[in-house]
């Protein structure tokens, strides 16, 4: 008689991680794309570089550059690393993914052109083991995450238009 009075358990309250889980995942894919939108509305786009090394592409650090188009300046810090913003150089700037800037000392030239960063330098701008290739967000935090990535996220990602900027 004392079974009949408990109540019956259901078969949904083991699935109580599940949607815990669930949320979870939610809550982390609606950071990832959170930074991109609060980048639109700050005037900021963040470029993801790697080092292509034989193992496959190694993530260095992102850099942000914030534009200021009023007073034609870009000032760019390294998230997490070197919060201190530093004005680029030379710019002209007509919105956050189209700016061109020359370095003060005339040794080079950012661009950013319908959201696609490039680098123009007498020599390019080598890391300790090679040229900077850019990369998507999303794949540059797979790398981070994974070790070394693939070459196939590099072509795939060279194959949009626009590389090394957060989706609009």
């Amino acid at each position: 008689m004392a079974d009949r009075d408990k109540p019956a358990k259901r078969d949904s309250d083991a699935d109580g991680g599940s949607v815990w889980a669930f949320w979870v995942l939610v809550l982390v894919l609606l950071v990832f794309q959170w930074g991109p939108i609060g980048e639109r509305y700050r005037d900021e786009v963040t470029v993801y570089p790697t080092t292509r090394q034989k193992e496959g592409l190694f993530p260095a650090n992102r850099q942000t550059f914030k534009v200021f188009p009023a007073t034609q300046t870009v000032v760019s810090w390294f998230p997490g690393i070197d919060e201190v913003p530093r004005t680029v150089g030379r710019c002209s700037v007509r919105d956050r993914l189209n700016w061109t800037c020359e370095f003060t000392d005339g040794s080079g030239i950012l661009t950013m052109s319908d959201g696609t960063f490039s680098e123009r330098t007498p020599a390019p701008i080598l890391s300790a083991v090679g040229p900077f290739v850019y990369i998507g967000r999303l794949n540059w935090w797979y790398c981070s995450l994974t070790g070394p990535c693939s070459e196939w996220t590099w072509k795939r990602d060279t194959n949009r238009k626009a590389v090394g900027a957060p989706s609009r």
